[in-house]
């Protein structure tokens, strides 16, 4: 009767005590994925290569503006899902990595962006984007 019950055990309750470490895992992985962190003010070539480096990918969205002839904040960038022709010559870049979505704010003068602040989510919507 032992044998019988070890048995029944091994069968029929090993796979629910194996599936809560896959999902610790699958939890871990999603921890691991945190919003990055900058230097304010620091350029934003630094941080688009530091998000490439790290397995980030831009997104690029059909309803992102188009970069200007000559802008040297959004040229080859095609992440970029605005840029402001006026005040503070601010841009919004948009990034992927796996199911979690990076808006980057960038400020400054004309000529090269740089960075401001960023926010993570895993929907498009709780950035405040429409797609």
């Amino acid at each position: 009767m032992r044998l019988n019950l070890k048995l029944f055990l091994l069968v029929f309750l090993l796979p629910f005590m194996i599936n809560p470490a896959s999902s610790r895992e699958d939890s871990a992985e999603q921890a691991a994925i945190v919003a990055p962190h900058f230097e304010q003010w620091v350029a934003y070539s630094f941080v688009r290569e530091e998000l490439l480096k790290n397995g980030w990918e831009p997104l690029i969205l059909q309803s992102s503006d188009v970069c200007m002839n000559g802008d040297m904040r959004c040229v080859n960038r095609p992440e970029m899902n605005f840029c402001s022709d006026f005040g503070n010559m601010s841009c919004v870049f948009l990034w992927r990595k796996k199911n979690y979505f990076l808006k980057v704010h960038t400020g400054g003068t004309e000529g090269e962006a740089e960075f401001d602040s960023l926010e993570i989510g895993t929907d498009l919507k709780s950035l405040g984007l429409n797609h």
